[in-house]
């Protein structure tokens, strides 16, 4: 397993109201599971001794790669603070999985092992295909506005929208090829649809503040609000 990541950022004060923060990002981390067996037998699951299964591991890996860029803007107006900004990052996300590969059988009892007979339970017999193969690179658009009255040096008031959008992974196309085994009003493969975008919705809350020590707070936050299609 490796992790790294690199961040920039830049704050701009512009005036004794305004201050703005640019962040730059870029992360990385990848993990896998490396079997080095060139031929490898099946998992061989045995009933009779607690339902243990015996067998090489299966092959996987994942890595992602991130790029993120966001920028905020504050600004001191009177009583309120209003901040509003945006975001855009983007994660390229390869990765391998195929449960089963070298076959997995199931033996009621561990003498159907030793004797080398066929699985006692067929059903429970399975083999994984296909490649295995899966890219979850996608994209995240985002922004957001929020407000900060403050109504008394005790009570300060908030409210905030945030819009995002979220790309569907680019492997998730390739269940277009499985349309063959569509089932109507059952299952439907095919090409997944991407939501237009959802807006949360941020209701009013208070903060309380009795002393500059501690503090309580209150308020409702309903993820999401509203939702666009």
């Amino acid at each position: 397993m490796r992790n790294r990541k690199i961040a920039v950022t830049d704050t701009w004060t512009i005036n004794d109201h305004i201050v703005n923060d640019l962040r730059l990002q870029y992360s990385y981390f990848s993990s896998a599971l490396v079997n080095p067996c060139t031929v490898c037998s099946p998992d061989v699951t045995i009933g009779d001794l607690g339902a243990t299964t015996i067998g090489p591991s299966d092959n996987q890996n994942q890595k992602q790669n991130s790029y993120e860029v966001k920028d905020s803007v504050s600004w001191v107006l009177g009583k309120h603070t209003v901040k509003f900004g945006g975001e855009y990052t983007h994660y390229i996300y390869p990765q391998f999985f195929l449960p089963r590969s070298n076959g997995d059988y199931w033996c009621n009892f561990a003498q159907d092992l030793v004797n080398d007979s066929w699985p006692s339970t067929s059903g429970r017999t399975f083999r994984g295909a296909g490649s295995g193969s899966f890219l979850g690179t996608q994209s995240l658009f985002a922004g957001y506005a929020q407000d900060d009255l403050k109504l008394t040096p005790r009570l300060t008031l908030n409210l905030g929208l945030r819009y995002e959008y979220w790309t569907n992974p680019l492997g998730s196309e390739a269940q277009a090829l499985n349309s063959i085994s569509s089932v109507p009003g059952v299952v439907t493969f095919g090409k997944p649809k991407t939501e237009l975008g959802r807006c949360i919705w941020r209701r009013p809350a208070s903060q309380l503040r009795p002393n500059p020590v501690s503090g309580m707070r209150t308020g409702m936050v309903t993820p999401p609000g509203i939702v666009a299609y």
